[in-house]
């Protein structure tokens, strides 16, 4: 589903950062900020915030919505990759927390 960034990406991105967050933004926006592709998010493939408005041929989304969405996602995946690189407890110290092992013989 992600998919590579174009320069025209790079330019939508800096431009809907200029925006006000009430401003609406479509499937195309959405692509430049995330790089998810647009058919992805046209068949709600992806995860994305609640849209502001929705019909059989247009989805829109407010930019401050998106931005707190990218925001809070952004701040799990940075909590998750500290969690994953704190030191984990030697199991041979505490034995309670070893895998158990699958060999039954």
């Amino acid at each position: 589903m992600p998919r590579t960034p174009t320069a025209r990406d790079y330019e939508l991105a800096t431009q809907l950062g200029k925006l006000p967050g009430y401003s609406l933004i479509g499937t195309r926006e959405i692509a430049a900020m995330t790089g998810f592709a647009v058919t992805s998010i046209r068949q709600r493939k992806v995860a994305l915030p609640p849209a502001a408005y929705s019909s059989r041929r247009k989805i829109l989304w407010r930019l401050q919505d998106v931005r707190e969405w990218l925001a809070k996602l952004n701040a799990t995946r940075r909590a998750r990759h500290i969690r994953h690189a704190l030191p984990h407890e030697d199991a041979s110290r505490n034995p309670g927390t070893a895998p158990i092992s699958r060999d039954t013989r």
